[in-house]
C-alpha cells in the first residue's frame, strides 16, 4: 500500500472507505502486518514534537558536567568527550528505542485484535453517505406509480409512499431513500452497489435485484421479500448485515434487529399483488387488512368492535371499489360497515 495513503491514516485524517482498505490490506498477511508497523514506527519517530540535540548541544552538556576535562591533554580530552556524547546519546536513544519497540508491540496488538474482529464479524459493513440533492417522489394513499431511476433501474411505488432520489447518482454508489413500500427491478452493477435508506435505522444494499420492501410507518414491522439476484439488510447502527438469498424474505419487527426473521418466503405472491393492481389476502389478520385497505383506497377506517381483530380473511379483490370489498367482507364474516365520506366505521 502506497506510503501516503497509510500516513493519512496515521493522521486520523482518512474517511471510512480508507479506514476499511487499510485494515484489510494490513491484516491480510503478515508482511503487510509488518510494513504496516514499521511505516507506523517511522511515521511516529519523524513526528516527535521534541527537536533531536545537535553535536554542540552534547559537547556543552559534556563540559558542563566534567570541568575537569579541561586539565587533560587534548587528545584524551577529546576521547573522553567523545565518550561522554556516545553514553549521553546512548542515554536519548534508549528511550527512543524502548518507544520505537513498545509502539511496534501495541500496533501489532491492535492489528490482531482488528483482525479477530473482522473475522468474527464478518458481516460488517461500511454505508456511504448520500450528499447530493435529493428529487422526491410521493404517491397519495389510493394511488400508485412508477419512477425510472438515472441509472436505468424501475421502482414501482404502493399508495402512500414516498421515494427520495438524486437527479444522477454518483460514480461510486447509488442511494435512495424509501418510506412506504415499493418493488425494486436494479440493474446489476457489482462495482456501482445500489442502497436503499429507510426511517427504520436499516438500509438495504444491492447489486442487481429484484425485491419488494415495505416500510410503512404505521406498520410493526419492515419486510423485505427477495425474488432475483441478493440483497443484505443493514443494521445503520451495528453495522451488522443479513444476507438474503432469491425467494427469501426477512421480517424486523419494532426495529429490533437482533430478532429479525429470515427465512423462506411463504407470501411472494400476496406481498408483491398490489404491483399488479391486486388486493390479496391470504388469512391475512384484520388489523393487517385495515392497513391495507386504508393505503389502497385513502380511507380511515376505525373499529369498534375489538372482536373484529381477531379474524382473518381469504380473498382476491382487483378492481372492486371499496363498497364492494365492505360488502364482501359483510357477507363472509357478519362485519358490518357504516361509510361516511372517506371514513369508514366496523362493528359487529
Amino acid at each position: 500500500m502506497k506510503k501516503q495513503l497509510l500516513e493519512i491514516y496515521f493522521e486520523g485524517k482518512a474517511d471510512q472507505k480508507l479506514k476499511k482498505q487499510v485494515v484489510d490490506w494490513a491484516t491480510a498477511s503478515e508482511e503487510n502486518t509488518q510494513q504496516f508497523v514499521k511505516t507506523k514506527v517511522d511515521w511516529t519517530l519523524q513526528n516527535l514534537p521534541n527537536e533531536p540535540a545537535d553535536a554542540d548541544d552534547f559537547l556543552r552538556f559534556a563540559k558542563h558536567e566534567n570541568r575537569q576535562l579541561t586539565e587533560l591533554p587534548h587528545i584524551e580530552k577529546r576521547k573522553k568527550i567523545i565518550g561522554r556524547v556516545y553514553k549521553i546519546a546512548a542515554v536519548i536513544a534508549i528511550p527512543l528505542l524502548f518507544a520505537s519497540v513498545f509502539q511496534q508491540i501495541r500496533l501489532s496488538q491492535e492489528l490482531n485484535k482488528q483482525r479477530k474482529t473482522l473475522q468474527a464479524a464478518h458481516f460488517v459493513e461500511i454505508l456511504p453517505e448520500q450528499t447530493q440533492a435529493m428529487l422526491e417522489y410521493i404517491v397519495n394513499p389510493g394511488v400508485k406509480g412508477k419512477v425510472l431511476l438515472p441509472d436505468g433501474s424501475e421502482v414501482w411505488l404502493n399508495s402512500h409512499s414516498r421515494l427520495r432520489s438524486p437527479s444522477q447518482f454518483d460514480s461510486l454508489n447509488r442511494i435512495v431513500e424509501l418510506d412506504g413500500e415499493a418493488f425494486f427491478k436494479i440493474k446489476n452493477s457489482s462495482e456501482w452497489p445500489f442502497y436503499v435508506q429507510t426511517p427504520r435505522g436499516v438500509s438495504i444494499k444491492v447489486t442487481g435485484t429484484e425485491f419488494n420492501l415495505s416500510t410503512y410507518d404505521n406498520d410493526p414491522f419492515l419486510k423485505v421479500t427477495l425474488l432475483e439476484g441478493g440483497l443484505k439488510v443493514i443494521d445503520n447502527a451495528s453495522l451488522q448485515a443479513i444476507t438474503l438469498q432469491p425467494m427469501q424474505e426477512l421480517v424486523l419487527l419494532n426495529n429490533e434487529f437482533d430478532q429479525a426473521i429470515q427465512g423462506a418466503a411463504k407470501q411472494v405472491k400476496e406481498d408483491i399483488a398490489w404491483k399488479e393492481g391486486l388486493l390479496l389476502f391470504n388469512s391475512t389478520p384484520m388489523d393487517a387488512i385495515v392497513r391495507k385497505m386504508e393505503r389502497w383506497y385513502g380511507a380511515t377506517i376505525t373499529v369498534d368492535d375489538p372482536r373484529i381483530l381477531n379474524f382473518r380473511i381469504t380473498a382476491e379483490f382487483e378492481n372492486e371499489s371499496l363498497i364492494q370489498v365492505l360488502e364482501i367482507l359483510k357477507i363472509s364474516s357478519n362485519i358490518r360497515y357504516q361509510v361516511n365520506g372517506n371514513r369508514v366505521r366496523l362493528f359487529l
